[in-house]
């Protein structure tokens, strides 16, 4: 055989050309006996996938590499206080596909920027590479509520906060009577407090803890 073709093939190694199992090489003498067909052998490539969680943490799949036209399983990653909005990719190329049920993997990715939260993706690579997924997140928010037992609201008396943010909440007045703190309800392990904006770090022991702080934090995780 002479000027046998060198294929190409999008996510391929091109492995040679074989007559049944024997591989044929430009300037092999081969005998046939009856009509043959040359076949020509493919390895599907595989890729590296990394990974920017932004302060999160995996989900329970979070494979490290893919393989050519072959699923990847890649759970949502999460973070306390935070919800997760998307994957934004880096390093693909135009074959990467993504979706939501493992046999309808056929969307596109139309930007570095478009956020994605599919779980199936497909082809991120057709070269070995790396692809990188960056998770983005959005901060919780939650609702505050007082019972002010028939004192008045201060000046600054937030309905809401954001987690990772400070909230100011002025103490209450009531004529007749001094404030001598807040009980709080309903917050959750992350909750803090402090006199300093810039040190709230103060944990709250109990929903019988008196606090007179004005600054809070992470009232709610959720």
């Amino acid at each position: 055989y002479t000027g046998l073709p060198t294929p190409t093939r999008d996510g391929y190694t091109f492995n040679g050309w074989y007559i049944n199992d024997t591989k044929i090489n430009n300037g092999d003498t081969v005998k046939i006996i009856t009509n043959s067909t040359a076949t020509a052998s493919w390895t599907p490539i595989t890729y590296t996938i990394g990974y920017e969680l932004n302060g999160g943490s995996y989900g329970s799949s979070h494979p490290m590499s893919g393989t050519y036209d072959s699923n990847v399983t890649i759970s949502n990653p999460t973070k306390e206080g935070y919800t997760f909005t998307g994957w934004t990719l880096s390093g693909y190329d135009s074959t990467a596909k993504h979706g939501t049920s493992e046999n309808a993997v056929t969307k596109t990715i139309a930007s570095t920027s478009t956020l994605i939260k599919s779980t199936y993706f497909k082809n991120l690579r057709k070269t070995s590479g790396t692809v990188t997924l960056t998770a983005n997140w959005s901060a919780n928010t939650y609702t505050i509520n007082y019972e002010l037992n028939g004192g008045s609201y201060g000046s600054s008396h937030p309905t809401n906060g954001t987690y990772d943010s400070n909230v100011t909440i002025s103490n209450p007045t009531r004529t007749g009577y001094t404030f001598t703190g807040w009980t709080i309800s309903g917050y959750d392990e992350t909750a803090k407090h402090g006199t300093d904006e810039d040190n709230v770090t103060n944990t709250i022991a109990s929903t019988s803890t008196l606090i007179k702080s004005t600054y809070f934090k992470n009232l709610r995780k959720t």
